[in-house]
């Protein structure tokens, strides 16, 4: 991800984000060539493995990192197999664009889990 980096939007985004995180200056169409190339390699990684992953790029010093966790955990439905870590991704690191994040998941395992029960 390194090589899509660029110091100018880093500094861009930074300041966008109230200076609370460091950032590489990989916009999204970037991060998502970096999450494609990876995407089906990691969709058969056993849950287990998966999160120590996603715990791996959540510790990761830039924002883009956590950006791409949290994509992971969506590609595999995450937030319905571990709500403690769920709850760390959104207390750690925490600001608007992962409570966000976790806001629009949780909405999505409840509405599963409606769907479930009601049949």
């Amino acid at each position: 991800m390194h090589r899509f980096s660029d110091e100018e939007t880093a500094i861009g985004m930074k300041a966008y984000m109230r200076d609370q995180f460091e950032f590489l200056g990989v916009k999204k169409p970037f991060r998502e060539i970096v999450l494609k190339k990876f995407t089906s390699e990691f969709r058969s990684i056993p849950d287990k493995e998966w999160m120590l992953i996603v715990q791996q790029m959540w510790k990761l010093p830039y924002r883009e990192f956590q950006y791409m966790a949290m994509v992971f955990c969506r590609m595999k439905s995450y937030f319905n197999l571990n709500t403690p870590r769920f709850e760390h991704m959104v207390t750690d690191k925490s600001w608007w664009d992962t409570v966000d994040f976790g806001v629009n998941s949780l909405e999505n395992c409840f509405a599963v889990i409606r769907i479930e029960t009601d049949h």
